[in-house]
């Protein structure tokens, strides 16, 4: 039988981490409700709200005076970055144990 087990307390995949004018900062997972928002921002964005471009990065990143200092297209830049790496996502590589073999 084959399963497929998930651990949302831990992940198969690398963090995804971006670096502004030498200050990194760790990307927050995802989920569900920050997917709907991500959405939310961009259809403010359409409409013509600049900041929602900079509100979208706050949510993935947080809230920090990096993002006051970037130019639209920058913070477009790393937003396209963080959406890439959540569809394309690196895996951590985790030693398995072979069949007989003892831990």
């Amino acid at each position: 039988m084959s399963k497929l087990k998930i651990d949302t307390k831990t992940s198969l995949y690398e963090p995804v981490e971006v670096e502004i004018n030498g200050k990194t900062f760790q990307v927050k997972k995802i989920t569900r409700e920050i997917g709907q928002q991500l959405a939310d921002f961009d259809a403010q964005i359409q409409k013509g709200n600049t900041d929602a471009i900079y509100q979208r990065l706050e949510l993935v990143i947080g809230k920090n005076k990096e993002i006051d200092q970037l130019g639209i297209h920058e913070a477009i830049t790393i937003m396209k970055f963080i959406i890439h790496k959540a569809f394309s996502p690196e895996k951590i590589e985790k030693k398995v144990q072979g069949p007989g073999q003892e831990k």
